[in-house]
């Protein structure tokens, strides 16, 4: 931003897409992401964070034994060419927030929201989420375990809180947390509840300290160059294990046990423990044990911290 010519061109493109949000009636405004480059199939968007923390560096194909066979697509198809040709870097020392080279979110929001000020209507802020990005990379260094990413995985989050807290003291009252491994998880292995409720407090640990923001999930199963990368996809495992899994804070519900990634769109987390909750009620068989971070099943939902249209359906559970 020191570049004036580029420091203009930044800002504008900001106000013409918080412009042309308000002029559409949108009640929560975006960034439009224009942080990120236009690089295929979306690389930016989760290379972003990755170019900037410590511990990461020469960027290279991936390797075999870090290759999902989820992600195995027939030779000559656009998925194919595309998890075959997107570069990682190297984790060769600790992952963590680098002060001299941050992700500058708070920056990034308050430009958009300073020219969403005249419209008087929230700007809401998404990034990747950190444990998404671990399932990628190749360690070469003895701090973490290549077979399993858990260390890997916290360490981001933790890495990625202290963007997010940046992000909140600027004033932003709308994070969205984008695709957090929970729903893959439980719908592809899920008997490994172990991992999963790792997932779960990695995932808390990632927002941390957000007390007053309202905190989204967005889980779209992917989608690089409108490519569909699964054929199989489903949030039964997710949805029903979140009947167990809230955990209530003063203005969100988040996550505590298994996740409340139930759903296609972007979803308020609110709007989702009230479905829930509902859908708690007319159980008949018992909620099974419950641990002291539980919410009860009747606890009423809190308060969201941006407008909703009347005509708002977020409501619904899909699978």
């Amino acid at each position: 931003m020191m570049d004036p010519w580029f420091r203009e061109q930044f800002s504008d493109a900001h106000a013409i897409v918080a412009s042309d949000q308000a002029r559409a009636g949108l009640d929560i405004l975006t960034t439009g992401d224009y942080h990120l480059d236009e690089d295929v199939a979306g690389r930016s968007w989760h290379h972003y964070p990755l170019q900037r923390w410590k511990g990461l560096e020469h960027e290279e194909l991936q390797t075999e034994k870090t290759r999902s066979p989820l992600l195995s697509y027939p030779v000559g198809t656009m998925l194919d060419s595309i998890y075959k040709t997107w570069r990682w870097p190297r984790v060769v020392g600790k992952v963590e927030h680098d002060p001299k080279n941050p992700l500058e979110y708070a920056k990034i929001w308050r430009i958009t929201q300073q020219a969403a000020a005249a419209a008087g209507r929230p700007v809401k802020f998404g990034t990747c989420s950190a444990q998404v990005l671990a399932f990628f990379l190749d360690s070469h260094t003895t701090q973490y375990d290549l077979d399993d990413k858990r260390q890997l995985i916290w360490d981001m989050a933790e890495a990625m809180n202290k963007e997010l807290r940046q992000l909140a003291a600027a004033g932003c009252q709308v994070i969205q947390i984008e695709e957090p491994t929970l729903h893959f998880m439980a719908r592809y292995n899920p008997g490994q509840r172990d991992f999963i409720n790792f997932l779960v407090d990695a995932f808390n640990r990632e927002v941390e300290g957000l007390e007053d923001v309202e905190v989204w999930i967005h889980t779209c199963w992917g989608n690089p160059n409108m490519q569909k990368v699964f054929m199989d996809e489903s949030y039964a495992n997710s949805s029903l294990h979140s009947l167990h899994a809230l955990k209530k804070r003063r203005n969100a519900i988040v996550i505590h046990r298994l996740g409340l990634a139930c759903y296609r769109a972007s979803v308020s987390v609110q709007r989702a423990a009230a479905a829930l909750s509902r859908a708690w009620s007319k159980r008949t068989s018992s909620p099974g044990p419950a641990t002291a971070a539980t919410a009860a099943p009747d606890a009423p939902a809190a308060q969201s911290t941006v407008p909703v249209p009347e005509n708002d359906d977020r409501e619904g559970l899909t699978s």
